[in-house]
């Protein structure tokens, strides 16, 4: 079992070096709004549990408060002003400004869990353009890690899971990193789900506490450790999945939970729910249908979109509009089943999409990709779809007068796709629900390591 569960990314003491990793102590994580989709902020409303300072770093001013205080940060023309009860303590200084506490800091207006954001540490508020500025969370590494660990995996999963996601996560936190210029590391997806001090629980700060200084190694270097939800029971290769332009990782290699699974077809493996590690997450095996109108309309968006990154070929253009689409044929997979090129067919032209992201993203719908590229697409006729669809969400009325118009409806065309679909992220390195699953039989960290 300790050998073929493969697909965990997790670090045991054995690979622990003897000499010493130059570990960061203190990290710079940039704050979000509650959306997490803006990261530049014009004003800020910060609140204090306990005694505060706040200092000017440009200037040397300081200001002391006592607790239970709040402040209100504008920044115009690229100066801050700082008031407090309506009077102003701070005014036209540049900054970048520092704002410690004894205790949590709070923001008013971010929600995390819905839940005000609060946060251990330091806050620093650093411009960026002239009225605009970062917010930025100092603080020491495993209290960074308390904030990420029960917000990137259940707490349900167990003590032994967590563990190995809070050495997933102190890999990720410790790599260099040269994207962002004032910070280490961002709040969201885009790096690492943090949600501060409020987020904490006690199993996932012990998870965090019996793994400090543990990393997963690979000759001598600290290495990426990725995860994601679902493997679907089998782990991709990583220059498969991430092989635009980028150097392999030989530790991130595909690894099955069972022989089986590897023998077992694309139709079988997918129509079917085999036994494997992963098959407690709900997104272990899915099925989704598209009616082929509603999914030419999608395409003709998503397709652009795409093609702008450089996925599509050939260029598919802001005027171009899919139509009859025929057919969607995966030709190329990777060690898990995983589309890693497909070809959408249209009655007049045809698009070969590559990558395993850019694929999941061409289905989009209502703002939701694809949960995996691990699938299959079966043509469905207008009977079928009607007959698995009772309360259908395309009008079958609306298809019949555009059949009678002569638009978009040709008797060869499918009505309907439906995807036969497993796994859900991008399936390389640690599954999380593969941990939680072996966690519960109560596997220590220790003996789920990747390594044969």
């Amino acid at each position: 079992m300790k050998k073929i569960f493969l697909i965990l990314i997790l670090l045991i003491s054995a690979f622990m070096p003897s000499f010493s990793i130059e570990e960061k102590n203190v990290i710079r994580v940039g704050i979000s709004n509650s959306s997490f989709s803006v990261f530049e902020h014009s004003s800020a409303e910060i609140y204090f549990f306990g005694n505060a300072n706040i200092l000017d770093m440009n200037s040397g001013k300081n200001i002391e408060l006592d607790a239970n205080n709040t402040i209100y940060t504008e920044y115009k023309n690229g100066l801050f002003k700082i008031s407090k009860d309506d009077e102003i303590i701070l005014d036209d200084v540049q900054g970048p400004i520092t704002i410690t506490s004894n205790n949590k800091i709070g923001l008013k207006g971010i929600k995390r869990k819905n839940d005000p954001a609060c946060y251990r540490g330091m806050i620093e508020l650093r411009g960026t353009k002239p009225d605009k500025f970062n917010i930025i969370n100092i603080l020491d590494m495993q209290s960074y890690l308390k904030g990420v660990v029960p917000n990137e995996m259940p707490i349900s999963f167990g003590l032994e899971a967590l563990k190995a996601q809070a050495v997933a996560a102190r890999n990720y936190a410790n790599r260099p990193n040269g994207y962002y210029a004032n910070y280490d590391v961002c709040d969201s997806v885009a790096c690492q789900v943090y949600y501060g001090q409020n987020s904490e629980t006690l199993i996932s700060n012990k998870a965090v506490d019996e793994t400090k200084g543990i990393y997963a190694l690979y000759n001598n270097e600290i290495i990426l450790a990725l995860y994601s939800s679902t493997a679907s029971g089998i782990s991709e290769n990583y220059f498969d999945t991430f092989g635009k332009g980028i150097e392999d990782k030989p530790y991130l290699r595909s690894v099955a939970d069972s022989e089986k699974l590897r023998r077992m077809d694309e139709e079988e493996f997918l129509k079917t729910s085999p036994s494997s590690f992963d098959m407690k997450s709900p997104r272990y095996r899915w099925q989704k249908e598209f009616e082929r109108s509603y999914l030419e309309d999608i395409l003709s968006k998503t397709l652009y979109e795409q093609s702008n990154a450089g996925f599509v070929f050939p260029k598919f253009s802001k005027e171009d509009k899919l139509s009859n689409l025929e057919d969607i044929k995966v030709l190329k997979r990777g060690a898990s089943n995983k589309a890693l090129e497909i070809e959408i067919k249209t009655s007049d032209k045809n698009y070969i999409v590559k990558g395993e992201l850019a694929i999941r993203r061409i289905f989009k719908d209502k703002g939701q990709i694809l949960s995996s590229s691990n699938f299959i697409v079966e043509k469905i006729s207008k009977k079928e779809f009607e007959k698995e669809n009772d309360d259908v969400i395309f009008s079958s009325d609306e298809n019949d007068k555009k059949e009678s118009r002569g638009i978009r409806f040709f008797k060869h065309l499918p009505y309907a796709f439906k995807f036969y679909g497993a796994g859900f992220g991008h399936g390389v390195g640690l599954s999380q629900y593969g941990a939680g699953f072996l966690s519960s039989f109560k596997y220590s960290t220790k003996e789920l390591r990747p390594f044969s």
